[in-house]
């Protein structure tokens, strides 16, 4: 077996996996709960197309791009979509249009021990698995040989994921096909499965009964100041501000994202994508008008001419059209990949002797200074607007 030796350029997306011809190469978890590529060199016919097909090797720039994305705020006119959606339900919509179109989407989901994977639906049940964030990297399995044969069977097909996600398939396909509409999300780096796989534990220990659900984004308190959600065997239920779990503290330090995260070569426009999807963060200071409410505003960036065809077909959603600059400007990540923890390393070799709680606080507490430097910042800045 031989491994991969440059891990930062190694996002996961599994595109070698699905073309190796051979089937030589599989995913292997390494000591920080990222897969990467391993191969069986009994079985490599060194054909070459796994390194070919490899987005970081050899990136897929899809065609009739435009040169300057198009950018909307708007939202699932159902409320009831709208409220069980990580931001105004849009996603919802786009891919409701491909499954009465007898299509499928692709994208991730909780398998049935909360662990998430990339899997295929066809009707609108099955669609809600795909509803809210999964601050987790997902396993994408053989999805992409499962899609190429939908489309080469004339199936329309939409994938969602993150953008290296999106680059690999483009990849692995390596042509245009019509009937394909690609999806990518606002990415702030894909944290660690072997952290979430601690986290449920203790969850699961400290409640004394078995996680059967959780909602990373729930909207009880509202969009902006989002909640954190569990579910239990017991019937027990909890709802607590995401930023105080150690979980999601674990996330927005960017101390557990994959090795490739920091040096991301995706994070740009433009996107080699129909769509990219996220919150519409800085709403109330460019367009206040799309969040009177609070109960979740989308931001949609359309690349392709295609892409904004099927956008301007759904009759149940409003879209305003924002200037692209103003709108991308809440969400850096579109732009710029994220700094790398300098305590990333330490963390992770504490994972196995300590409880997550201690382990975060431990890493990514904010000395008294940065915060009042922060809270002086907020201040002046409210002084100035007035």
């Amino acid at each position: 077996m031989i491994s991969i030796y440059e891990k930062s350029k190694c996002c996961g997306c599994s595109a070698c996996v699905n073309k190796c011809p051979k089937n030589a190469i599989r995913m292997v978890e390494d000591e920080y709960g990222f897969k990467y590529p391993q191969v069986d060199l009994e079985k490599c016919i060194d054909c070459g197309l796994c390194e070919k097909v490899c987005p970081y090797n050899n990136e897929y720039n899809k065609k009739n791009v435009f040169e300057k994305s198009i950018a909307y705020g708007g939202w699932n006119k159902d409320e009831n979509i709208r409220a069980i959606s990580t931001s105004g339900g849009v996603f919802t919509s786009i891919a409701k249009y491909i499954i009465e179109k007898d299509g499928v989407v692709c994208g991730a989901i909780y398998d049935n021990d909360l662990n998430v994977v990339h899997d295929m639906v066809d009707n609108l049940d099955d669609l809600k698995k795909m509803n809210g964030s999964k601050y987790v990297q997902s396993d994408m399995k053989d999805n992409f040989r499962k899609i190429k044969e939908k489309l080469d069977n004339g199936v329309y097909v939409l994938f969602s994921g993150t953008p290296c996600q999106v680059s690999g398939l483009n990849s692995f396909l390596g042509k245009e096909y019509e009937n394909l509409y690609t999806c990518d999300i606002v990415c702030h780096g894909v944290p660690s499965p072997k952290v979430f796989e601690k986290y449920k534990k203790e969850l699961e220990k400290e409640n004394n009964s078995k996680l059967v659900d959780i909602n990373f984004r729930d909207k009880v308190s509202g969009w902006q100041g989002y909640s954190f959600s569990t579910k239990f065997e017991s019937k027990k239920t909890f709802n607590i501000n995401a930023q105080k779990t150690s979980y999601m503290k674990a996330f927005l330090s960017d101390i557990d994202i994959r090795d490739s995260c920091p040096t991301c070569k995706f994070a740009k426009l433009p996107r080699f994508t129909d769509f990219t999807l996220g919150d519409f963060w800085g709403v109330d200071e460019c367009y206040p008008d799309l969040n009177l409410d609070n109960k979740g505003t989308s931001l949609v960036l359309v690349h392709t001419e295609k892409g904004n065809e099927l956008l301007q077909k759904l009759t149940d959603v409003y879209l305003q059209k924002c200037d692209l600059e103003k709108a991308i400007k809440g969400n850096p990540s579109i732009l710029k990949h994220l700094p790398a923890n300098k305590n990333r390393e330490k963390f992770f070799n504490e994972l196995e002797s300590n409880d997550l709680d201690t382990i975060v606080n431990k890493y990514t507490k904010v000395s008294l200074m940065k915060k009042v430097i922060r809270k002086s910042k907020r201040i002046a800045k409210k002084i100035l607007k007035k």
